[in-house]
């Protein structure tokens, strides 16, 4: 900003040291300030939880980020920081930690976020108690839950897709005959049925696969196929890569697509590509869910069943 006062002396601003870069886009987003400076990865974390917000410019090119240490003869604490990150990346950890937090961060999409969170205040609350009792009774987050559901359904009982399969959680026939479910656009049946296969699929997965990769795989399951899943898992350990890790199957499962590589695996082709997306907008769409249900609902929201808007622990 001292750069930019060169070339344009009327340049003014003012320095909050108190407010976080989040606290700043708030005030932005309520119009209580015009503008404000923040990373592009802060923009690009936050933008969907406040989709008026629009980037006017940058001020700079994009810089690398570093760690700066005060000058010393004694080199020890440089010398370990530059072991730590090079062990980081070696490990694979570091693309890990990446990938866990921003890998799935998109193209912003207005009109779908939009849409998404007049469905929380219009749709959910018919099915909010439902999918919080199937997620208790199956182990499963609700906020998870609802936002597999989403994703099926845009919580639409009556959704129907092309090959068939109905209802708020998709549920095609076979499955919903092996769940016991009797009617698939039955809503209660549908997030029951949904919940109890989701947590098949979860118990089912090899023990190796833990922690939120064990997640993203299953949800990857469900929408696939557990099969088509484990062949890609084959593929990716065939490649030398972990296959235990979703930043590995991620790049794997859309070669399930290309006969040279489908041709080599026991269950065939498989449209990987979409499961990849698939768990890439039920992270976004638990992310903005997530964030809803911890703001103060009491003001504008009704009190039944909305008041159950509480969170848990973090599946994600």
């Amino acid at each position: 900003m001292e750069a930019l006062k060169k070339k344009w002396p009327k340049l003014t601003w003012q320095v909050n040291q108190e407010a976080s870069p989040e606290d700043l886009m708030v005030l932005v987003n309520e119009k209580l300030i015009d503008f404000t400076i923040v990373n592009s990865d802060e923009i690009k974390l936050n933008q969907k939880f406040y989709p008026e917000l629009r980037v006017a410019f940058d001020i700079r090119q994009a810089k690398q980020i570093g760690w700066a240490f005060a000058l010393s003869e004694d080199k020890s604490l440089y010398d370990a920081a530059n072991q730590f990150l090079e062990q980081l990346k070696e490990t694979g950890e570091l693309q890990r930690l990446i990938e866990q937090h921003l890998g799935h961060i998109q193209s912003f999409d207005y009109v779908g976020t939009r849409v998404y969170q007049r469905h929380i205040l219009s749709r959910l609350p018919a099915y909010q108690p439902w999918f919080e009792k199937a997620g208790k009774d199956n182990g499963i987050e609700w906020i998870l839950l609802a936002s597999m559901a989403y994703q099926e359904s845009h919580w639409n009982k009556e959704a129907k897709s092309p090959t068939g399969v109905r209802g708020l959680m998709m549920l095609t026939r076979g499955t919903a005959k092996d769940l016991g479910v009797n009617n698939r656009v039955e809503p209660h049946q549908s997030i029951f049925g949904g919940a109890s296969y989701y947590a098949k699929l979860f118990k089912k997965l090899p023990k190796e696969v833990t922690g939120q990769d064990r997640v993203f795989f299953t949800l990857a399951s469900y929408n696939l196929g557990y099969w088509h899943v484990r062949d890609a898992m084959k593929l990716t350990k065939q490649s030398g890569k972990d296959e235990t890790k979703w930043i590995n199957l991620r790049e794997t499962l859309p070669l399930l697509r290309k006969k040279k590589w489908h041709k080599q695996t026991r269950f065939g082709y498989a449209r990987g590509n979409e499961a990849v997306k698939y768990v890439e907008n039920i992270r976004s769409y638990y992310d903005i869910l997530k964030w809803e249900v911890s703001r103060n609902w009491q003001e504008n929201q009704p009190k039944e069943p909305i008041k159950a808007l509480k969170t848990t622990p973090s599946a994600l």
